[in-house]
């Protein structure tokens, strides 16, 4: 006699629900304010000096002043020179008993017509006479710089993330079978 046992197993099913998961952030908010800042300049002026006396003194042309003090100046030279010239014909006159005419010689020079030079002459006689001088212009500058307040004020990123769910079924169902042969007896 044989027993037959057929078991059928069980088997389950699932169903996954995966629904998205959704990141969003709002945009950061930024304000940026900035304070004018300045450029201050100052310059002063140049300054140019051109200093011509001495070359319109060349030319003859002369303060009332400086032409007095030149004219004593040569008054004086020219006194001076006569008292030398007076001593110097006393002194000859006094050796009058040395052999030469002296007195002769005298009037001879005194009696000379002096010469005189014309030359060519440029006026002024040369660019040194000029004094330049020349003090340059001083520029400063002075810059503040702007002040820039930078304001920041993030935004957190909002996520929305969805449980995933599973859900399990049994598509056919356990069993099991047994099976026997029939006894015919007969007692």
């Amino acid at each position: 006699m044989q027993i037959q046992i057929e078991v059928t197993h069980a088997k389950t099913g699932m169903t996954h629900h995966r629904p998205p998961m959704q990141i969003t952030q709002r945009p950061a908010e930024l304000s940026i304010q900035q304070n004018p800042g300045s450029v201050q300049m100052s310059k002063t002026d140049g300054k140019l000096t051109i200093d011509q006396t001495e070359a319109f003194a060349d030319a003859g042309l002369k303060s009332i002043i400086r032409r007095n003090h030149e004219m004593a100046a040569k008054a004086n030279q020219q006194v001076l020179a006569y008292i030398a010239k007076v001593a110097r014909d006393g002194e000859q006159l006094k050796r009058i008993e040395e052999p030469g005419n002296k007195i002769a010689m005298l009037a001879k020079e005194r009696g000379r017509i002096f010469e005189h030079e014309l030359a060519y002459r440029q006026i002024p006689s040369g660019t040194e006479k000029v004094r330049i001088s020349y003090e340059p212009s001083q520029l400063s500058v002075t810059v503040n710089p702007a002040d820039v307040a930078v304001n920041v004020t993030p935004n957190r990123p909002q996520i929305d993330a969805p449980r995933w769910s599973v859900d399990t079924y049994v598509t056919q169902k356990p069993d099991v079978r047994i099976t026997a042969p029939r006894l015919d007896r007969t007692i």
